[in-house]
């Protein structure tokens, strides 16, 4: 068993720009963490919470931006204690917007598409803004004033 304090870093450049992935959230933009009392037996548990933005139309998606409406940083390089894996710190590339690139683009149709960002536990306090891009350059601004809250390992639905 080893003593002391250690530090663990986001390896990502930053959960600022996520990759599309269906029906898979975020996963290359989230981690685990694991502990052990004895070395062979570990609890694993996820660091990051996420927002399910879920949307219906004919065009097809390029991007969607999600911003803090109070301007508050939601992205960046993070880190943590294995002391305290609960709290997270902001350590750099700070940002109060996500981008989530889509690629090519993904169609949309009468059925909800699912978009998922990766996010550090916290609450946004004065809702947040979408500007979802289409392929064919325009633009979808979506925004809602509505407390949300990001817990860590559960999928927080947003309506638009």
């Amino acid at each position: 068993m080893t003593s002391g304090k250690f530090r663990f870093h986001s390896k990502t450049p930053g959960i600022g720009t996520q990759a599309y992935e269906p029906n898979r959230g975020a996963v290359a933009a989230t981690m685990v963490f694991a502990t052990s009392d004895d070395g062979e037996n570990f609890t694993f548990k996820n660091v990051l919470g996420f927002l399910r933005v879920s949307l219906t139309g004919e065009k097809s998606v390029k991007s969607i931006e999600l911003t803090d409406n109070s301007g508050a940083t939601i992205a960046g390089r993070y880190y943590f204690y294995h002391t305290e894996p609960e709290k997270l710190y902001w350590n750099s590339n700070k940002s109060s917007s996500i981008l989530l690139d889509c690629g090519e683009g993904v169609k949309l149709s009468d059925k909800p598409t699912d978009f998922y960002f990766a996010m550090m536990p916290m609450v946004l306090k004065g809702g947040v803004t979408i500007n979802v891009t289409f392929t064919d350059g325009t633009i979808f601004p979506q925004s809602t004033s509505k407390e949300i809250s990001i817990v860590r390992n559960t999928i927080q639905p947003m309506a638009v």
